[in-house]
């Protein structure tokens, strides 16, 4: 067997298609050299800005062929920012419920994949500011459209998906409660959702490519990957250790319970285990409110005008409610959480550590790793959770006091 197929073979074993971590890379240079075209070289007295970038060519990933790639790209002032900042990339699909099933069914893209940029800037920040942090973060901007890119692929590969997967992928990434604690822990759950664990070694194996590593590079490039140190950081949480932040947080937990109207406990600890209950009760009632407002489209007007219901869905989810209630107390629920995130992240670094494989053979420190070793490192995500809430107005949810 040819050394080219071995490799092939040993990418789409560890999730990263033929072809994908090229695509990225030509697409994002491509697409840098539009928008500094297209970008007002006045922005800064625009305000918010909206374009489409279109990039048109003969593209596959592995058997997924399509001709057009469209990135609808916004720039939002927001002075939370000092330097701008991308808080959000998103892949865009169409698709159709499928009511035997209860899953969603990939709609045609007709050969059009459409992706979303969304950057956040300060009034101050000017057109070369904006086309800098393009240029300067791009391995980091690369990776996520290599993210996003993977997200079409299994949209193509596999067309349908459970709608509950999908209505708690939306609650996990539109969900704060301003606890900082609280919301990682959210993030996490968001982080370690089918949807998105699909895509990580993809992320880690563009930044590989771009970056030129080798196998003498590779532990060096590990140590300063987000995604991997994030991985990492999920599987080191712990209940305790979640306890324990709570613990820094009590003037804050204290000023979300009276905006929430929750009488405040006497003592430290009675106030974390309430934030603790609350949390609990509350992710469940958001992700059975959810899937509840979203079958609610779905259901037969006639039936529902005649006061008949629609059984196949009311069935599906009182199923869904039974099993999300299961869970009796919050003790219970993020001693799970912490099982699970080990689990998910275990598997996800051990596929990582593969892409060991896919490492160059030279022997030498590569000219861009030796780069990144000699200057500082930080631990900003290319997802900017704060920008991200800010920007698209997602509100500080209230706590209800669920029974």
């Amino acid at each position: 067997m040819e050394n080219k197929t071995i490799r092939n073979l040993l990418r789409e074993a560890l999730g990263v298609p033929e072809n994908l971590t090229n695509l990225a890379i030509n697409v994002y240079n491509e697409f840098l050299e539009k928008i500094k075209l297209e970008l007002p070289k006045n922005i800064e007295t625009h305000g918010n800005w909206e374009g489409l970038i279109t990039i048109r060519g003969d593209f596959k990933i592995a058997d997924y062929r399509f001709h057009e790639i469209e990135i609808d790209t916004k720039i939002v002032v927001n002075n939370r920012t000092e330097t701008p900042t991308v808080y959000n990339m998103a892949f865009n699909s169409s698709a159709t419920f499928e009511k035997d099933n209860m899953s969603y069914k990939s709609s045609d893209s007709r050969g059009v994949i459409k992706l979303k940029v969304n950057m956040a800037v300060n009034e101050k920040n000017t057109y070369s500011d904006i086309i800098n942090e393009f240029q300067i973060n791009k391995e980091r901007y690369t990776s996520s459209f290599g993210h996003e890119f993977k997200h079409a692929y299994d949209n193509y590969k596999k067309t349908t998906q459970p709608i509950q997967d999908r209505t708690e992928y939306g609650v996990f990434s539109n969900l704060r409660f301003g606890i900082k604690p609280i919301d990682s822990f959210i993030h996490n759950l968001y982080y370690t959702t089918k949807v998105e664990n699909l895509v990580r070694t993809t992320e880690v194996a563009t930044s590989m490519e771009i970056l030129g590593i080798n196998k003498m590079d590779f532990i060096e490039f590990l140590a300063n990957n987000e995604t991997y140190k994030s991985l990492k950081e999920i599987n080191n949480f712990t209940f305790d250790g979640l306890k324990n932040e709570l613990f820094d947080q009590i003037e804050q937990i204290k000023k979300t319970f009276i905006n929430s109207g929750i009488d405040i406990p006497n003592t430290d600890e009675e106030i974390i285990n309430e934030v603790l209950d609350l949390t609990f009760k509350n992710l469940k009632g958001e992700k059975i409110q959810s899937l509840g407002r979203t079958l609610s489209g779905f259901r037969n007007p006639l039936a529902v005008l005649f006061g008949d219901g629609d059984t196949s869905i009311d069935r599906f989810f009182e199923n869904y409610k039974e099993k999300t209630e299961k869970m009796k107390n919050y003790q219970q629920y993020f001693e799970y959480e912490e099982k699970m995130f080990k689990f998910v992240s275990d598997n996800l670094i051990k596929k990582i550590h593969k892409l060991y494989a896919m490492a160059k053979d030279d022997k030498k420190v590569s000219a861009l790793m030796q780069k990144i070793n000699s200057k500082e490192t930080t631990n900003e995500s290319i997802m900017d959770w704060d920008l991200h809430y800010d920007a698209e107005k997602i509100p500080v949810k209230k706590f209800k006091k669920e029974k």
